[in-house]
């Protein structure tokens, strides 16, 4: 997004530089895929911290900065003397982001972590795989990179609230929480229902999307949706068996009897190759896709015409690769990879021997108890779960946020109402009937008096209902329009419909998740909507930042699919860089052993562990008595324990299996090994660590139902999220809103409601 970004690694470099998958196989610090991924466009300089001449030249930085983003274990850096408070007394500007495991408070602050552990005790990897298998994580690091997105956002807010106040603040990221809070159905079904979430391996928790094996690869197919069409379909080849029967019509009955559906359609789909019935499926508006390889995503018809690989130069090496492009489109401030990654200490002399400019002074008043939205107007035009999680976190840090809506939205049925109401908190409510053209022009003069507008329908309706970007900027001069979309809003397949599991499929996430390559299972949630919600949240606050400076506004153009492959960029790189296709590993490591999910007593009890270097090995066996078989030389080194790693984990887990789940994490982190208890949703409700933080919030509805939802995982320490109200009801604010934004009379409102046009 334009920041100079300095990377500031130790005189050995960074430990990422040794993560693979590294360029043609051979290892060295320059040649990690992912270190080239996660660290282009910056600039990187070396720092000893150990030495006092080091920790001078860090505190002259920070004395020059906006922003400084540190993983170090809390506490660390005040004990050298470069913490919040010592950085920001020199420079009172100073945005600090901090991104732990499990955040900057609480009694497991000081837990060891690592991906698979805040997958564990975030709550992913319980809904995760299937009932035969262990828990499942998400591949590409998944949890840690859900973080990176709160965390940028985070950043941005804090510095669109130093605009108001002039100072800058502390922004506290815990891992763990990121993870609790991209769950989709999993807490709120527990929350409202005291249900607990379980692994059904590649059925969908809806039950509405299940894959399917074809003739050549994997179809994600929905089972429910547009069933006498699909039925049709199957009898004109013969395949439809009993599914004519009148009994199939009624939805219920085709919900009990959805294994005999799946053995049907089993039988279709093996007949078949799997883009051929994914195009065909679209054409007839299923939300289907292949499972997509990593291979098939950098080949991608609808990618290539959008131009989201671009070409980056290597000139060290003489070469060119190609990249991951853009999360998300900005319009008039696009994203832009200016360079490489830099080769360690490539920018030592130019950064420490350079001037050093003073950081910015754009604030326009100053005040306390602001919220660094509070004066930006949001109509939300978004359902579901994406769109409205976006404008949840808008919300949260204090936009005015109206939904518009007809009142028919909100089903009776318990789980829609607690679903509607964890992603709609804090937000008003008009109800307009747009498919009447009284209604059309209301929306236009909302449109008229906001700031933003966030829409996630297909590209065609907005600008069918005349509401598109190129007219409503004539409405509004600065007007900021977030559109999301499955696949964008260009493109030859920008017309397909798809859900979060479409874009699993699409983007290779799928194909990614699995145990064994022929079994593909995904995710056991709709993790690409929270993804595509969060990327949809940061561009919309970077088109804010830029309007600040500029006076601008702009269309932003979010694809799902492309801001869930920004997401599996490291695996990209591995086919773009070398041709290889990355296979799914389940809950292995290639650089860390043992690292996985293990049986402990009692029913459904797991305990995820990893240990990445020889300190922890040694560290992790005398926790375990120094059992015989660790002094075995096919233990001797990571790289061995990683070839032998089914040897070492049947090893461990007669170990895990001996005592609870609890006891596994506790021993180990004592001896300071990463390791954490897969938690279900009751477990994750109960969780210490996450209710000493204030993780949930309680509200009461406008029907008086009390409810819980998750908190915000960002942390602001001067401008907190603010959780104002329950969600409303459909309509809750359509007078008040007509009224004193648009001035409409009291007769008038009667009129309209009398029409049917608002409730």
């Amino acid at each position: 997004m334009g920041a100079d970004v300095i990377k500031i690694e130790g005189p050995a470099g960074d430990s990422s530089r040794h993560a693979g998958p590294f360029l043609q196989g051979r290892a060295g610090p320059d040649r990690s895929l992912s270190f080239w991924y996660l660290n282009a466009g910056k600039r990187g300089i070396t720092l000893d911290l150990e030495t006092g001449p080091g920790l001078r030249l860090l505190h002259r930085l920070a004395a020059s900065a906006d922003v400084v983003v540190e993983g170090f274990r809390p506490g660390c850096l005040d004990g050298m003397g470069a913490g919040y408070h010592e950085l920001s007394t020199a420079n009172p500007r100073l945005i600090m982001a901090s991104i732990t495991g499990f955040g900057q408070s609480g009694p497991h602050r000081d837990f060891s972590s690592c991906d698979i552990v805040a997958a564990a005790l975030g709550g992913q990897m319980y809904a995760c795989g299937d009932q035969d298998t262990p828990p499942l994580r998400l591949p590409d690091n998944q949890a840690h990179l859900a973080a990176s997105l709160f965390a940028a956002a985070g950043i941005l807010l804090a510095l669109l609230a130093r605009r108001v106040t002039g100072r800058g603040q502390h922004v506290d990221i815990s891992i763990q929480e990121c993870v609790a809070a991209t769950l989709d159905h999993v807490l709120p079904r527990y929350l409202s229902q005291g249900e607990v979430a379980r692994r059904q391996g590649s059925l969908h928790w809806s039950n509405a999307f299940r894959i399917f094996t074809c003739r050549d690869g994997h179809l994600l197919l929905s089972l429910l949706l547009n069933w006498e069409t699909l039925v049709e379909w199957l009898d004109a080849e013969g395949m439809a068996a009993d599914l004519k029967e009148a009994r199939w019509l009624d939805s219920e009955e085709r919900r009990r009897g959805l294994d005999h559906i799946v053995e049907v359609l089993e039988r279709w789909t093996r007949g078949h190759n799997a883009a051929d019935l994914a195009e065909r499926g679209q054409l007839m508006g299923f939300p289907w896709a292949k499972v997509a390889s990593m291979a098939e995503v950098a080949d991608s018809t609808q990618l290539e015409a959008r131009g989201f690989f671009i070409t980056v130069e290597h000139p060290e090496l003489g070469a060119r690769f190609k990249y991951p492009g853009p999360a998300a489109r900005l319009s008039r401030s696009p994203w832009r990879l200016r360079r490489r990654a830099p080769m360690l200490g490539e920018h030592n002399e130019e950064v420490l021997c350079g001037e050093l400019s003073s950081p910015s002074t754009t604030e326009t008043g100053k005040f306390e108890g602001a919220l660094p939205l509070q004066n930006i107007r949001v109509l939300d035009f978004t359902r579901v779960l994406a769109g409205p999680y976006a404008t949840r976190l808008l919300a949260d840090f204090g936009a005015e946020v109206i939904k518009v809506q007809r009142p028919e939205e909100l089903e009776a049925d318990p789980f829609a109402r607690a679903y509607y109401q964890a992603w709609n908190r804090s937000k008003l409510s008009v109800a307009l009937d747009l498919s009447r053209p009284q209604g059309i022009a209301l929306s236009r003069r909302l449109i008229a008096v906001s700031d933003v507008v966030v829409e996630n329908f297909s590209p065609r309706v907005m600008a069918n209902w005349g509401l598109d970007y190129q007219r409503i900027r004539g409405m509004r001069p600065g007007i900021i329009m977030v559109s999301l979309s499955t696949q964008g809003q260009t493109g030859p397949q920008r017309d397909y419909t798809g859900y979060g599991p479409t874009v699993h499929a699409l983007s290779g996430l799928i194909h990614l998740t699995a145990f064994a390559p022929d079994r593909p299972l995904g995710p056991g949630h709709s993790y690409a909507d929270h993804v595509a919600g969060l990327v949809a949240a940061l561009a919309t606050l970077a088109a804010l930042e830029h309007r600040a400076r500029t006076g601008e506004g702009q269309h932003i153009d979010v694809s799902a699919t492309e801001a869930m492959c920004s997401l599996l960029g490291v695996s990209l790189m591995e086919w773009l860089a070398n041709g290889h296709e990355p296979m799914a590993a389940g809950d292995r490591s290639f650089t860390a052993a043992p690292h996985g999910c293990y049986r402990c007593q009692g029913e459904e009890a797991w305990c995820a562990i990893g240990v990445s270097s020889e300190e922890e090995w040694k560290a992790f066996i005398q926790a375990l008595g120094n059992p015989p078989w660790a002094t075995e030389p096919r233990f001797a080194t990571t790289s061995q324990r990683v070839e032998h790693s089914v040897e070492l984990d049947r090893l461990v887990e007669s170990w895990t299996r001996e005592h609870t789940a609890d006891e596994v994490m506790h021993i180990l982190q004592r001896a300071g090994i990463a390791a954490g208890k897969v938690q279900d949703a009751g477990e994750l409700a109960s969780d210490p660590q996450l209710n000493a933080r204030g993780f949930f919030v309680n509200m009461v509805s406008p029907r008086g139902e009390r409810g819980t939802s998750d908190a915000c995982p960002i942390r602001l320490s001067a401008t907190p999220a603010a959780y104002r109200h329950a969600a409303p009801e459909p309509g809750r604010d359509t007078d008040r809103i007509l009224g004193s934004l648009l001035g409409l009379t009291g007769e008038e409102l009667a009129a309209l409601r009398k029409l049917g046009v608002i409730a």
